[in-house]
């Protein structure tokens, strides 16, 4: 009810007819929205020699969007229409500097790892000689004690 209040009686009925409706209606499938090209479909651009496949040339672009390289021709052709391209050593240049600056990150963050494990491992030192240090302390408090009781 929209007064949100408890239908006091709890007596219901199955609509049958409503659930076959409902049935009846098909659900829609989940749309699979296209991600980023894998690098397997990414090979059908190049080949060993630094080449376009289907057109033979050159790569001398790199087209943002399938995140490949491609040749001049490739560029306009109707695959790529609407593509945003840069000259292949400036894409280059760019996941260089992504590439520095991944590697920066994590280096720093490795360097903070290893001084926490070092700190750790120092903790862990610190508490095995307190611990055998009190081990000492109780078996040589329990010796006399002992001893004590056996004399008496």
């Amino acid at each position: 009810p929209e007064c949100r209040e408890e239908f006091p009686e709890k007596k219901y009925t199955v609509n049958r007819v409503l659930r076959k409706v409902v049935q009846a209606v098909p659900r829609p499938q989940p749309v699979e929205i296209p991600s980023k090209p894998h690098q397997e479909q990414k090979s059908h651009c190049v080949d060993e020699s630094q080449q376009c496949l289907t057109h033979k040339e050159a790569l001398k672009l790199f087209c943002w969007e399938d995140e490949c390289p491609i040749c001049v021709i490739c560029m306009v052709s109707s695959k790529h229409a609407g593509h945003n391209f840069q000259p292949l050593y400036e894409a280059v240049s760019t996941f260089q500097e992504k590439l520095k600056t991944a590697a920066s990150d994590l280096e720093r963050k490795m360097k903070h790892l290893k001084e926490c494990q070092e700190k750790q491992e120092q903790k862990i030192s610190v508490i095995k000689d307190k611990s055998q240090t009190l081990e000492q302390h109780i078996t040589s408090k329990f010796a006399r004690l002992y001893q004590f009781l056996q004399d008496k």
